[in-house]
């Protein structure tokens, strides 16, 4: 498999003290990052609260109900 980078390219990073290994690493967080549940279900679901009374024509469903039923 042919280098994507130039030979000058390489030894650039090479100096600048970037290796695989440090790519390794640097992948290794981001995806660890990108796995984190920022937006969980509770926390949609505190979102999405009234704030005051239900209004006289709403319906109240409960956290595992389906609006549109089985």
């Amino acid at each position: 498999m042919s280098s994507m980078l130039k030979a000058e390219d390489r030894r650039d990073l090479l100096q600048r003290g970037f290796s695989r290994r440090h790519f390794g690493r640097i992948s290794a967080m981001l995806t660890a990052g990108a796995a984190l549940p920022f937006y969980t279900e509770s926390a949609m679901a505190q979102l999405s609260m009234l704030k005051g009374p239900i209004p006289p024509d709403g319906v109240k469903i409960n956290a595992n109900e389906n609006p549109m039923g089985p």
